[in-house]
């Protein structure tokens, strides 16, 4: 996951792009697949990024957005084979996706831009910029089967570059029930 690049962008509906940037996702590094299939909530693969600057996949997107006629906000999101280099296009999302939230702190606020409210659009964003969907995050390092020190260790070294979240921390309720679960989940399968 962590070779995955996905481009949000903002057209208007003369097919101008008015805002564009891109996200790297990042992963844990100790988990364990196993035989059966893990959902990547459990490995970590979805629930943080970054921000960084790929022009080949900035390009390939806006190749995509132009050939289609799209108009609106829409992430796509690329694969970069680990071999070759080459790019693969692995979906395209005309929503906003839970990291979207990252967009306002980047100065790229793509809900401004979406409702033509005027958006102060920053010129460039700052490389490196990351977003965390907490409840996930924590579950998959809890359910991993391995010692996590090395990913406790990764997330601390970035907590100062972390600019937005999955959660809204103005409402705590939901976080707190979540670690509760996660506890109670984690109490109940010892006596099993």
């Amino acid at each position: 996951s962590d070779v995955a690049v996905g481009v949000t962008m903002v057209v208007n509906p003369v097919g101008e792009i008015i805002l564009s940037y891109c996200v790297r996702r990042l992963r844990l590094k100790t988990y364990n697949i196993g035989t059966e299939y893990v959902h990547p909530y459990a490995i970590g693969s979805v629930v943080w990024c970054e921000t960084v600057h790929d022009s080949e996949v900035v390009d390939a997107a806006r190749e995509l957005v132009k050939a289609f006629g799209y108009i609106g906000q829409i992430t796509i999101e690329f694969r970069r084979d680990a071999n070759t280099g080459s790019l693969y296009l692995m979906k395209i999302e005309p929503r906003p996706v839970r990291a979207t939230s990252l967009s306002v702190k980047i100065g790229m606020d793509v809900p401004r831009a979406f409702n033509n409210i005027k958006p102060q659009v920053a010129s460039d964003y700052p490389d490196g910029a990351g977003w965390l969907w907490t409840q996930p995050y924590l579950s998959s390092l809890f359910r991993n089967e391995h010692k996590n020190s090395r990913d406790l260790l990764m997330l601390v070294s970035k907590v100062r570059q972390l600019r937005a979240f999955g959660e809204d921390y103005s409402d705590p309720l939901p976080l707190i029930t979540g670690v509760i679960k996660l506890g109670a989940r984690s109490f109940a399968s010892r006596f099993r």
